[in-house]
């Protein structure tokens, strides 16, 4: 028999839960312990399991109205006898042991839920007393013969309790924490043991979301990046003598001056995109998807000289476009809501607009989080084969040669005037080549460029005929 938290990811991170475990779940007030601990018996109910939630203080009414909120339907699993609620007085261990063998030995439970257990506690403040809460739970344990889900309350300020023989009976311990970033609540959850299961990942953000539950966030942190022979992609032979080769895995920062943010740049990328038949993801930190979109389709109609409904029907086709505030969020659940987009649409290209803004967000104390966080995105990215290109404007010269040393292309975009115009001017690196400079007043390039233009126009019309469906998920 295995029980579950009924969470993949956590049921991941501590393993297998077989009969007579503990689970010791410690936090702050409303860090989320109850939340939590409703979650998991409401899962193993889900399964079958028995379940009596014992609480010294929590109302009935108010956990089921408040659980049904995140999606948790306890009433519905009590409806169908497999969840009992009793509210006991703070009385002896002793006690409570017999009032728990009453409800066991009457209709018999799996799982029990201690809510809480710091009441017990109180009644044994000395450490010679602690021999008594030790027997307690092991005696719960014999009881239950399954999972014993115990909740224990810290005070704020403090990120330990001192547990003593209690932490040596559970067999998974976690500790939820919150605290105020940047006016927003940053939740995290930490696994501080968990017996007969190697921990890799030790503090994971979560949330908790309405309809969801808790939601938990395990970020990606690949070991190294793989060795792989990437996989070089079709392009014409003006856009590879502008931008060089591409292969699948690249990482390409292009970056602007803050004041002059052309779009002509999105032109081979959509060249490339189209012509490899590619999926791509569009994330923006400040523009909406509608935003996106018409930018995309106005790139292909002043660039590639497409029609207004051939660059709509091209952009719909081959790429997906989301946005997100940075402000709004913290970077952990940042990067990992980026993550799950895409793991969700699966592109072969993520696009990341206005990289600057998030980066200026982070506070001076929070910036090695941001580029650990970035590292190992880009690490996974391009272990997956997927190509990432990240659009900056260049606010900040430190910023900028931090994210030109991660790239494996670089495309810095200048400008200069010509005949009272400006005109851009390219710096191009590829790594392992020299560096080269693509001059926009240069009448071949724009000759070239019309060129590509046209056979684009060719490629697009017959993309359009031979294959009407999106390649989008």
């Amino acid at each position: 028999m295995v029980f579950t938290t009924g969470n993949r990811e956590l049921d991941k991170l501590i393993g297998e839960i077989p009969r007579r475990s503990m689970l010791l779940i410690v936090g702050h007030p409303g860090a989320g312990k109850t939340t939590l601990a409703s979650s998991i018996c409401y899962a193993n109910t889900l399964k079958g399991f028995k379940c009596l939630y014992v609480s010294f203080y929590e109302d009935k009414d108010k956990l089921f109205n408040n659980m049904a909120k995140l999606g948790v339907n306890l009433a519905d699993v009590e409806a169908k006898n497999l969840l009992v609620h009793v509210k006991v007085p703070v009385v002896e261990p002793k006690e409570v042991i017999g009032i728990v063998n009453e409800f066991i030995a009457r209709d018999g439970y799996s799982v029990i839920v201690i809510d809480s257990i710091n009441p017990i506690m109180e009644l044994y403040r000395k450490k010679e007393q602690r021999a008594i809460l030790l027997n307690f739970f092991y005696n719960l344990l014999n009881a239950i013969n399954g999972l014993l889900i115990a909740i224990a309350e810290i005070p704020w300020g403090r990120e330990s309790l001192n547990l003593g023989a209690i932490e040596f009976v559970a067999d998974s311990i976690i500790y939820l924490k919150h605290r105020v970033v940047h006016g927003l609540l940053v939740r995290l959850l930490e696994v501080r043991k968990t017996r007969g299961s190697p921990l890799s990942v030790i503090e994971i953000p979560f949330d908790i979301a309405e309809n969801k539950g808790v939601v938990i966030y395990i970020p990606r942190k690949p070991e190294k990046p793989t060795a792989v022979d990437k996989e070089k992609l079709r392009s014409r032979v003006v856009v590879e003598e502008i931008l060089g080769s591409i292969y699948r895995g690249d990482i390409i920062t292009v970056s602007f001056p803050p004041n002059a943010r052309s779009p002509l740049i999105l032109a081979p990328l959509v060249d490339i995109i189209v012509e490899n038949d590619l999926r791509a993801l569009a994330i923006s930190y400040r523009y909406s998807p509608t935003e996106i979109i018409s930018t995309l389709s106005t790139v292909l109609v002043k660039y590639m000289g497409l029609e207004v409904d051939e660059a709509q029907k091209i952009v719909n086709k081959y790429i997906y476009a989301e946005s997100i505030n940075p402000a709004a969020i913290s970077i952990p659940m940042l990067a990992n809501f980026e993550l799950s987009l895409i793991e969700r649409i699966e592109p072969h290209m993520v696009v990341f607009h206005a990289c600057e803004i998030p980066w200026r967000l982070t506070k001076k104390s929070d910036e090695d989080a941001y580029w650990t966080h970035l590292v190992n995105q880009l690490t996974w990215l391009e272990n997956k084969g997927i190509i990432t290109v990240r659009l900056l404007s260049r606010v900040d010269k430190q910023f900028t040669k931090m994210s030109e040393t991660l790239s494996d292309l670089v495309i810095r975009i200048q400008y200069k005037k010509n005949n009272k115009y400006p005109k851009q001017i390219w710096y191009i690196w590829r790594r392992g080549e020299e560096p080269k400079t693509v001059d926009f007043s240069n009448k071949e390039i724009s000759e070239k460029m019309i060129e590509c233009s046209k056979k684009f126009k060719e490629i697009v019309k017959e993309k359009l005929t031979t294959n009407k469906t999106s390649i989008k998920p």
